[in-house]
């Protein structure tokens, strides 16, 4: 926090292409559900944002550990390496594991038990440590492939569906015709997702799970779930009240 309020500047590591949490729109503007909080907690902190991309997910913990970033947003799962190696939030948002699929195939993925006896299932996942040996556990029949984004799927018909979470997929099929998020049932449980800090970030965290608990208070997190991650109309901010400002009376 000494450091934030003496640079002026909160540095936050994003994933280019994670909708609905962080990812380039048409515009190529950087938009989603957790670029929108970083910008209000730069607001309420009266600190210039720095957005810095992650560009390799194995090497995440590293580059937080030597404080390349402040804070790590862009819809990140909460395993126990994380917790046990960094500084972790309260968990925001949980999702359920689901399948992008094409919407004339859905009708194959809706139980959990017989996708685990396919054995000619081709299924695609990000790079990432968490997914990877998620899908290699959920499907140990599947052929599992690792690609760089989930844009491939329009392209190789050989795919048969790819492992997010519902909140992720159900976005992401929203923005693509023809494909549809499904959960099949028996398929695991949710993942949770939270905002990573370096090791001993402790007074950060004390301040950032505080500051999430308002957000809910003031309506602002019910606005932010209903147009980014349910597609509802966008309803304009109203002043919003701030622990900084109202409270300890930090100065811009």
């Amino acid at each position: 926090m000494e450091r934030i309020r003496e640079d002026g500047r909160l540095r936050v590591g994003y994933p280019t292409s994670v909708i609905p949490f962080s990812y380039f729109n048409a515009a190529d503007q950087l938009v989603g559900y957790d670029i929108a909080f970083a910008y209000a907690l730069a607001r309420d902190l009266h600190v210039a944002l720095d957005l810095i991309p992650i560009d390799d997910w194995e090497t995440l913990r590293e580059d937080l550990r030597a404080e390349r970033y402040d804070l790590a947003v862009g819809g990140i799962y909460v395993t126990d390496e994380r917790l046990q190696a960094l500084t972790v939030s309260k968990p925001y948002l949980q999702s359920q594991l689901a399948l992008i699929v094409r919407s004339d195939e859905a009708h194959r993925f809706l139980s959990g038990t017989e996708i685990r006896r396919d054995r000619g299932l081709k299924i695609a996942t990000f790079k990432s440590d968490v997914m990877i040996p998620l899908a290699r556990t959920l499907l140990p029949h599947a052929e599992v492939v690792v690609v760089p984004d989930y844009e491939v799927l329009l392209r190789d018909e050989s795919i048969d569906a790819v492992l997010w979470t519902l909140d992720q997929a159900r976005a992401w099929a929203a923005t693509n015709p023809g494909f549809s998020a499904v959960m099949p049932s028996n398929f695991g449980p949710p993942l949770l997702m939270a905002y990573l800090m370096p090791p001993n970030s402790q007074a950060f965290v004390g301040f950032l799970d505080e500051w999430l608990d308002l957000q809910r208070v003031n309506g602002f997190e019910q606005r932010m779930r209903a147009y980014w991650l349910y597609g509802k109309p966008r309803l304009h901010d109203r002043p919003r009240w701030s622990v900084l400002s109202n409270v300890l009376h930090w100065a811009g």
